[in-house]
């Protein structure tokens, strides 16, 4: 099941980014998919009406992808002394 990320919400036809930041939450592969979705959806609003708040959106949950990612390949740091 697809848990909760924090979303962008739309207000006054502007979606508005999130108030917290997922960078520290450990992310399943649903979640991942669920985050780029939102990015891709924020790049093509963004090339639809060209309007700024889309691209901060977008270049926003890009580094949250980009971060999720890294972390993933890092993999869980366990039994480190």
């Amino acid at each position: 099941m697809l848990r909760s990320i924090p979303s962008s919400e739309q207000q006054g036809g502007r979606l508005r980014s999130p108030a917290t930041s997922i960078s520290e939450i450990p992310l399943t592969d649903a979640d991942i998919i669920h985050l780029v979705i939102r990015m891709r959806t924020a790049q093509k609003e963004y090339f639809r009406t060209r309007d700024r708040t889309f691209l901060d959106v977008a270049r926003k949950l890009e580094r949250e992808v980009d971060a999720a990612l890294e972390r993933r390949k890092e993999g869980p740091k366990a039994f480190l002394l």
